[in-house]
């Protein structure tokens, strides 16, 4: 399986599958690895990634903004769609590595449920993605 272009939400038990496929297609070029929010500080301030592969990891830290308050992640909904544009233009693939103490509630709808709360709806924020394989969401950059 090859790498996978726009927004990617893999388990951290499956990632190994998207690592091969990245080492395949960046043979000289480690992953260039950030957190969810130094990737946001990066879509505000558009700064340009090293290269137009992402690993975004600390996911989970979204739940309490999705869970708890629902005009930040509204926010981050209106950075991702503002900066639309300016990710095509410098990304390629973004891949969220998801915690192996979360997993995904089921197919019909994109929740993530850690081991120890509640599902949490991430489909406010980044719309409905679908299924591409087991443990890998997908979903095209344009958030409509």
């Amino acid at each position: 399986m090859g790498l996978v272009p726009g927004y990617n939400f893999v388990r951290v038990n499956a990632a190994s599958t998207f690592l091969r496929a990245y080492q395949s297609e960046y043979p000289d070029q480690p992953p260039y690895r950030l957190s969810i929010i130094s990737f946001l500080r990066m879509l505000h301030h558009k700064e340009a990634p090293p290269h137009r592969c992402l690993v975004v990891e600390d996911f989970e830290r979204l739940w309490a903004v999705c869970d708890d308050n629902e005009r930040l992640g509204n926010r981050i909904k209106q950075l991702l769609n503002q900066r639309a544009n300016w990710i095509t233009e410098h990304l390629s693939y973004v891949y969220f590595i998801i915690s192996h103490k979360v997993d995904f509630v089921n197919a019909a709808t994109f929740q993530l449920q850690p081991a120890d709360g509640n599902p949490v709806n991430f489909e406010r924020i980044f719309g409905r993605p679908t299924l591409h394989a087991i443990n890998h969401y997908h979903r095209p950059f344009a958030l409509s």
